[in-house]
């Protein structure tokens, strides 16, 4: 497990420059956990977790360019205020 990690990447023509907060390898390959600070009801979590899908998909790509072999299938968003931890379906398995 890796904490606080800077990433930046090129992405096509798009910059991504942001700092995973936790990535975890694994052995099938990476996974990404996201804390967000959210106090809201629990149901407005799954459309608050699926709002940050986008930024997660990004870190994703910028991690499975950095290592060799990076595989990241694996998304969490954790919203600790709430005691929650919500997985995402990457968008490459979302059909």
């Amino acid at each position: 497990m890796r904490r606080e990690i800077p990433i930046h990447a090129r992405v096509g023509e798009q910059l991504i420059a942001g700092r995973i907060d936790l990535l975890v390898e694994h052995a099938t390959g990476l996974a990404i956990v996201d804390h967000k600070s959210f106090p809201g009801s629990r149901d407005n979590w799954d459309a608050k977790a699926v709002g940050y899908g986008p930024q997660l998909g990004l870190y994703a790509e910028a991690a499975r360019l950095a290592v060799e072999h990076g595989v990241c299938d694996d998304l969490f968003v954790h919203m600790p205020i709430v005691g929650a931890l919500l997985r995402l379906e990457p968008e490459s398995k979302a059909t």
